[in-house]
């Protein structure tokens, strides 16, 4: 039946003042305003990527870890088959790695589809690297890097670590975190804290969850460089080891 013109007042002025927002469309910053309701559910209302479709470009180079059926972190394809991602990702406790059989790479993950897959027939850790048994000091996070020799070469053009260090620009953090599974998850303008800078492990600015470790921090170049990965959060802004770190870490195999 058709609402006569009081009635629509009435039922407008609900949806502007009296709506409470589900938490899954809160940001991560808190709680909408009254004033954004309507924008926050018209953004939501927004249609998704359409199924099965790959993310492109570079983007493409990033993926998901999946061991033993699990997404548990990201890497990022830096050679046709090799993926660079954070140690602790693929180690069960102390040296141990996880048996490779379980472990896969999916590059551009995105609601099922990918660009490319395939297995790890090695996983490389830094020498005497040992997983902790609890939270770690910056120091103890950078040896947290491990490379996974993977079985097949994957067809996504791969990103290289960058020669030098972030620069006031800032970077771009790509990667899977838990609480987003359909696909990644882009952070832009994210800084080094100056503390940390020049450092082998910086603390940054971007925001980083649970799945986030193995993250690239890229640089806004054309193809975008790798400048570090995420290895851990503290508490909630993300850790990450430098590219420069990384290469005296594995200096035969990420030879310029």
């Amino acid at each position: 039946m058709p609402l006569n013109a009081p009635e629509l007042k009435r039922r407008s002025a609900g949806l502007r003042f009296g709506l409470r927002i589900p938490r899954r469309f809160q940001g991560f910053c808190g709680l909408v305003g009254a004033g954004a309701v309507l924008s926050t559910i018209l953004v939501a209302a927004r249609p998704a990527p359409a199924e099965g479709v790959a993310h492109r470009g570079p983007r493409a180079a990033v993926g998901r870890i999946v061991v033993a059926g699990e997404p548990v972190c990201t890497g990022v394809l830096i050679a046709e088959r090799r993926v660079l991602t954070a140690a602790h990702c693929v180690v069960k406790t102390g040296a141990n790695a996880v048996s490779t059989g379980t472990v896969s790479f999916a590059a551009g993950w995105r609601m099922g589809a990918a660009a490319g897959r395939a297995g790890v027939a090695r996983i490389r850790l830094p020498a005497g690297y040992r997983r902790p048994d609890g939270p770690d000091s910056l120091d103890a996070l950078q040896n947290d890097v491990a490379l996974l020799e993977l079985t097949d070469q994957i067809s996504v053009k791969p990103l290289r670590l960058a020669d030098d260090g972030p620069d006031e620009a800032g970077f771009t953090a790509v990667g899977y975190p838990a609480h987003r599974p359909r696909g990644q998850t882009v952070q832009h303008a994210c800084t080094v804290t100056p503390e940390t800078a020049g450092k082998p492990v910086w603390r940054t600015t971007c925001f980083a969850v649970g799945g986030a470790s193995g993250s690239p921090l890229l640089r806004d170049v054309h193809p975008p460089t790798i400048l570090g990965v995420i290895v851990a959060r503290d508490p909630r802004t993300a850790l990450a080891v430098s590219a420069a770190r990384i290469r005296q870490l594995f200096p035969d195999a990420l030879r310029r």
